[in-house]
């Protein structure tokens, strides 16, 4: 089968060379590669045609959404192949993904593993990341390291270009929706260098990603999974309230008091991470509850955000 990686790139290319390095290593011979360049400047375009990419241009500023449309429309692959500019896949990534030939799926991806020189932010991250050691059933999967047919792809109307973030678990569930199988397979390793290496960086990038996830929470809700992505927020925005308001009126032991269940929240959620760990113990727990309560909170201050999901009367696979 012919697999279409698309990449989407904006104006940060301090790994794009290594990106494109993996997907030759991994099979580029069999494979298609397009660069789709949304930057103000041409280097990602010229980076990319050193490494013999196809470049597709993109209106400047275009979200990942609207990046990959552009590319997949311009792809002639079996598959689409989409994997982000700071993604490292692994060199049999391309190997894996031709053994689904001829499989029930309809889309198959892993999550990111860290960076091989990685803090204790990005590591800890990796832990709170879905999927197991097995192949299996998955309810969504990451934008950057995924692969849809390309049929599927054009049949549920590709990624909703309104949606800034939580575009990719949007795209999985409509294809699920559809009655087409949704694959997580661990042996599709790849290696994410751009996530936060710092509690700061995290609580900006998670900002950043929770702003559509209530617009997707929304459209799915019967996923249970999803519901709980679009309730945890409103019952921090509701807990912090309610301490505030105890606060106001001179009763801080209350106002505490009121904040023990988002402290418990963010403790389970921390010791789920922990079973993912390499080596558990009290600094792994204090690494895991750090990165769990900045990203609760990041989470649920996202959605104050002005700019996020673009409201339409007709929604994509409705």
């Amino acid at each position: 089968m012919k697999i279409s990686f698309v990449i989407p790139v904006a104006e940060h290319i301090e790994w794009l060379a290594d990106c494109l390095r993996a997907i030759e290593v991994s099979g580029k011979a069999a494979c298609e590669v397009i660069l789709v360049c949304s930057g103000e400047t041409d280097r990602g375009a010229s980076l990319g045609r050193q490494w013999g990419a196809s470049v597709v241009n993109a209106p400047v500023g275009a979200n990942p959404a609207t990046a990959r449309n552009a590319g997949a429309k311009a792809a002639s692959g079996d598959w689409l192949a989409f994997v982000d500019s700071d993604v490292i896949v692994a060199q049999d990534w391309v190997t894996v993904l031709n053994s689904w030939e001829g499989k029930d799926a309809a889309a198959v991806g892993a999550p990111f593993r860290a960076p091989r020189e990685s803090t204790w932010v990005q590591r800890a991250f990796c832990w709170m990341r879905t999927g197991g050691d097995a192949v299996e059933p998955s309810p969504w999967l990451p934008g950057g390291n995924m692969a849809v047919a390309s049929d599927v792809f054009e049949a549920v109307g590709g990624f909703d270009p309104r949606l800034d973030t939580c575009e990719d678990v949007d795209l999985s569930l409509r294809i699920r929706r559809r009655g087409d199988a949704v694959w997580s397979d661990p042996n599709l390793r790849a290696e994410h260098r751009g996530d936060a290496p710092t509690l700061a960086a995290l609580f900006r990038a998670e900002l950043w990603r929770g702003k559509d996830a209530l617009a997707v929470t929304r459209r799915h809700w019967r996923e249970g999974r999803e519901l709980r992505s679009g309730v945890l927020p409103i019952l921090h925005w509701l807990l912090f309230a309610a301490a505030l308001l105890f606060v106001g009126v001179g009763k801080p032991g209350i106002a505490l008091a009121s904040l023990a269940p988002l402290v418990a929240i963010w403790c389970v959620h921390a010791a789920r991470m922990l079973r993912r760990a390499e080596v558990p113990g009290i600094r792994s727990l204090a690494a895991a509850l750090a990165v769990a309560c900045t990203y609760h909170v990041a989470r649920a201050a996202a959605p104050l955000r002005k700019s996020g999901y673009h409201r339409d009367p007709k929604e994509p696979g409705a």
